[in-house]
Formats: structure tokens, sequence, C-alpha cells
């Protein structure tokens, strides 16, 4: 069924012609796409060279033997392979990301409506310095849906509509490119009528699992009348963030620095996510040219601060 339901969502992604649309915003992020396919490929070439090899010595029984030979290493290969360089992973989360941009996935609509209501619910607790809702990678999706359903219940209530979201490697587009993709583009069009929203995406040129560059709003198709961008966006370069010695040894694995966005600095950068999450200085105080770092009094400044984190 794991097979089955990727191979779906794949299809589904070339047949809507969602991957030509990857390719022209972000090549890169393009190959990211194909890569659990091409492994499956991979897969199976190496067991038809268990096939032929045991073919050639001509074993009794026919085909049976070669075909066990074959069908066994693409199994044990395929299953180290595919654990190994997490191939199995993004299989599940390209099938998840196909069903519910299709709104097929009951279970977390319902997870989501309980996160609105908790967050909700929080805000009013309370008279917080800053509320910052945070989504990394698909998170980054999901943490617009979930802004969405916040502002929308806050509305109705008559509560203001204030915090912040921060999308950090985001893969919102993945999403928002599908033609299929009404809802999201939707929620996407009712942030930005609440202007007290403030969303602010970074992005990282060495991470080819986000879509370096592109703005995720306009991309989807969707204007809005702010004056300010929506969403503000800022590059970070991880060199910068690591100390020499880590960087090369990350640097090749793009699992790693796809997570380097939600990862601790080993050297003092405006990007810090820790500082950002669980610090004192507010979002805004993030930018090119400012360093995260708290001295004097703020140091021990007590801050009223609510996170919530998707990945």
């Amino acid at each position: 069924m794991r097979l089955l339901a990727y191979l779906a969502a794949f299809f589904d992604y070339v047949a809507s012609g969602t991957m030509i649309r990857f390719f022209q915003t972000n090549w890169r992020f393009a190959l990211y796409f194909l890569y659990p396919f091409a492994a499956l490929l991979a897969f199976l070439w190496i067991g038809s060279l268990g096939f032929r090899l045991v073919s050639l010595v001509d074993p009794p029984g026919g085909l049976i033997l070669p075909l066990v030979a074959g069908i066994g290493l693409t199994v044990v290969v395929g299953g180290y392979l595919g654990r190994r360089y997490f191939v199995f992973h993004l299989m599940d989360l390209w099938s998840f990301s196909r069903e519910h941009l299709h709104c097929r996935r009951a279970d977390m609509d319902a997870r989501l409506s309980a996160w609105g209501d908790l967050i909700k619910d929080r805000i009013a607790d309370a008279n917080f310095d800053e509320v910052l809702l945070v989504g990394h990678s698909t998170g980054g999706a999901m943490i617009l849906d979930l802004a969405e359903l916040v502002g929308e219940r806050l509305e109705t209530e008559g509560r203001a509509v204030n915090f912040k979201v921060l999308t950090v490697g985001s893969t919102s587009l993945k999403v928002a490119l599908h033609p299929a993709a009404n809802r999201a583009r939707a929620r996407m069009a009712a942030l930005a009528t609440r202007m007290q929203i403030r969303w602010i995406e970074f992005q990282a040129l060495t991470d080819i699992i986000n879509f370096y560059k592109c703005d995720p709003y306009a991309l989807a198709g969707l204007t809005h009348d702010r004056r300010e961008a929506f969403p503000q966006q800022y590059q970070v370069r991880f060199r910068e963030m690591l100390e020499p010695a880590i960087y090369r040894r990350i640097k090749r694995n793009f699992f790693r620095v796809h997570y380097q966005f939600i990862s601790a600095n080993s050297r003092q950068y405006f990007y810090d996510f820790f500082m950002i999450c669980c610090g004192t200085r507010s979002l805004e105080e993030a930018r090119p040219g400012s360093m995260p770092l708290i001295d004097g009094e703020q140091r021990w400044a007590e801050h009223n601060r609510t996170k919530v984190h998707h990945d």
C-alpha cells in the first residue's frame, strides 16, 4: 500500500503538470521531487542484476531461482538503502501531501482543528508579547492552514487577530502549485486579508529542499493589498552560521542541510532558530545585519511568548 500510494502521488504530480511547475519555479526542488522515484528505479536495476547473474549459471527450475534472487536483492538492498537515505520517508511525505491537498485527510483536518482551538484558547489566557506559529519543510504548508484556522476563529469571537507566522526551509509551494490545491490557496489568500498577521520566511541557497528566492504567495497565483511584502523573505547562509569544520561535514548531506534551519548555530549570525523561538528577541529583530545576542538587563528580562512549531 505504501508503494501504491506513493506511485499514485507521483503520477498525480506529473499528470497535473505540477512537476513541470516545479522545474519552472525551482529546478533543484524538481530534482528533489524525482529523487524517490529515481531511487526506486535504481533498486529495480540492482534486482535485475541479481536476476541476470543467477541466470548466467543456468540453474535448475528455469526462471524460478533468478526471479527469487532478483526480487530478494531488490527487497534487501532497497530496504536498507531506502531507510538509510530517507527514500521511504519521502515517499510517505509525497503521498501525504497529495492526499492533504485533495482534502482527503480527515485525520489531519481534525488535528489542525484541535490545534486551532488550543492556540485560540491559549492566547486568551494571557497577554503575550509575541505569538509565533512556526513551520519547517512540509510544516511550512501545514502552518499556513493552521494560521488561517486560528485567525478565522479569533475573528469570529471578535478578538484581535495578531500573531506572526514563521516559515523556514518551507515547501509550501509543493502544495500550492498543484491545480487541485484550492483550499490551500484560499487559506493563503485569507491570511493576507488579516492585516495584523505578519508572515516571515527564511530561505537558503544550499538547501535544495526549499524554494529558494521564490515568493510562495505570488507563485500560488495570489495577489494582496498590503503595502509590505507578504511574506517578507530573507536569505540565510549556513556557511556563516557554522564553524568551517561543521559546515564541511554537513554540506553534502542535503537532508542534514535542510534541517540546519531548525538546528543550533555554532557561530553568531542574524538567523538563529532557537533565539527566535526560545529567546527573548522578537522575530522582527532577526534581520540581516543584526546579531541574535542578548546583553545587559535584557538577558534576564522575562518575556511571555507562545511558540507553535510544525515540521
